[in-house]
């Protein structure tokens, strides 16, 4: 962390009939409860890497034949910095990919990749600008096919090349999956039976050696991640790190709050109390700081390179509700402040907990969609995390995350409980009109009529509606600010 170049503090203070609020809003949601908020002036540089998608490799040609839709829902996504997006290719269904190899008397689950499917990639990433990452199979346990498949995807994805390959996925929970014994090609490496059952971090190590040399070789350069597991246990990341040249260039991890496989009287399944609580977002990010500390020790970023609300593809009435839109940013800029160096937000066509799902020539928007547009909104160019000192009373819950970059400052509030508030913004000298623009749902339950700035996503991936930027004016050098209960507000302005 360091200072802004010239100290700026914003005091932000929720209080009843505070004057010079929006028009036609005040009367709507009184009585409300106080909160203040200090920017203290120190700032966290944003990674212009920070922020990626993720899809699975065996549904990324149903994104790409959907054509000009997916491009729009893409660029929904892209950080208002207009720089590249990182874009992972993985996912379970890497570890089930052979590369130009025959599938005949392989397990049902196995599909093939070829030069179209490698084609079809490099089209996507050239014409949305994005930094490709594959993973590659490691339960195959064929370096050579793992070295053939990054040789040709480098020379597709030609200028940028990749942007790196990370090795297997989830080998921490391979013990569970006995079937991907039945995964060989004629290079294999022998596997005693029942590998699986005893699969440790010392076993991937040696198997991450093994291919981390094969991809050495074949594609000099590019960076290797792993162990891409679904937990931080040490053990994972310290297995790696004594490799020398070979070591990774990115330690990765994933990370899903909830999960619709624990049992319902575990605190992790999914409900939207559980989902808005801290503990799906602060103390998520808290949980990494070791690994992130061990990482950042060994002198390795830390990425997040799976994330999303709900593991084992989400419930319906949670994965897919307005809780999803006012959780993901704020999740996000948790993790930052935690001082994780990348996350790439995991998507599936079909699933519950996707912020979108793909119909035919179409999409259909979910209200997780909204909030991944609005932190996207926040990273303009050379974004810097701006830190705030919160003092709220009891029966609020909201959160606040301020970004200033070249297009200047924004602060975003985000009520994640049920009670109103008034926001009044302390700035100072300032004289200078702010826009707001508003996250609202019918209610938190919510999976359609979601706004952002007054307007909605249509199936054709576009914003529909007209827009509605309210302008605020200082009173007495204070910006009113109404916050219901259940949604956010997006304050911008060229300085506060």
């Amino acid at each position: 962390m360091r200072r802004l170049p010239r100290l700026v503090v914003v005091w932000v203070l929720l209080v009843a009939g505070a004057a010079g609020s929006e028009p036609g809003v005040a009367r709507a949601f009184s009585p409300t409860l106080p909160m203040r908020v200090r920017l203290t002036g120190r700032v966290q540089s944003i990674p212009g890497s920070f922020w990626g998608l993720s899809v699975e490799v065996s549904e990324l040609l149903d994104y790409v034949r959907e054509g000009a839709v997916f491009d729009r829902a893409i660029s929904l996504l892209r950080p208002a910095s207009g720089g590249p997006l990182q874009f992972r290719v993985g996912g379970k269904s890497a570890d089930d990919a052979y590369w130009n190899a025959s599938t005949w008397g392989a397990p049902p689950w196995v599909f093939a990749l070829g030069d179209d499917w490698l084609g079809q990639l490099a089209a996507l990433a050239r014409r949305d600008r994005l930094r490709v990452t594959l993973a590659v199979n490691l339960a195959v346990h064929s370096p050579l096919m793992a070295a053939s498949f990054a040789s040709a995807a480098d020379r597709a994805l030609a200028p940028a090349g990749l942007a790196g390959l990370a090795i297997g996925n989830e080998p921490d929970l391979f013990a569970g999956q006995p079937g991907l014994e039945a995964e060989r090609v004629a290079d294999s490496v022998p596997m005693p039976v029942g590998w699986t059952r005893d699969y440790s971090a010392s076993t991937y190590r040696r198997d991450y050696r093994v291919y981390a040399q094969a991809l050495a070789d074949a594609v000099p350069g590019v960076p290797l991640a792993g162990p891409e597991t679904a937990r931080s246990a040490s053990e994972w990341l310290d297995v790696l790190t004594p490799l020398g040249p070979l070591r990774p260039r990115w330690l990765t991890v994933h990370r899903y709050p909830l999960s619709l496989c624990w049992a319902q009287a575990s605190p992790f399944f999914p409900r939207i109390p559980s989902l808005l609580s801290e503990r799906s977002s602060a103390v998520l990010a808290a949980r990494l700081r070791g690994a992130i500390a061990f990482a950042h020790n060994a002198g390795v970023p830390l990425r997040v390179s799976e994330i999303n609300s709900v593991s084992c593809g989400g419930n319906a009435g949670v994965a897919d509700s307005f809780a999803t839109a006012l959780w993901a940013p704020d999740v996000l800029f948790e993790l930052m402040r935690a001082k994780v160096d990348g996350v790439n937000w995991h998507i599936r066509r079909e699933l519950i907990n996707a912020p979108f799902r793909l119909l035919p020539g179409a999409i259909e928007p979910l209200p997780e969609l909204y909030g991944l547009a609005l932190f996207a909104q926040m990273l303009g160019p050379e974004p810097r995390r701006a830190e705030a000192s919160v003092s709220a009373s009891a029966g609020l819950h909201v959160k606040v995350w301020a970004v200033t970059s070249r297009n200047g400052l924004s602060v975003l509030l985000i009520n994640k409980g049920p009670r109103a508030a008034r926001a009044s913004l302390c700035c100072g000298t300032a004289r200078e009109t702010a826009h707001l623009e508003r996250l609202l749902a019918p209610s938190i339950t919510a999976r359609s009529g979601v706004t952002l700035g007054g307007r909605s996503i249509g199936p054709d991936g576009r914003w529909h509606g007209r827009e509605l930027t309210t302008a605020i004016r200082p009173s007495g050098r204070r910006y009113h600010i109404l916050l219901p209960g259940y949604s956010a507000a997006l304050v911008r302005a060229a300085k506060l």
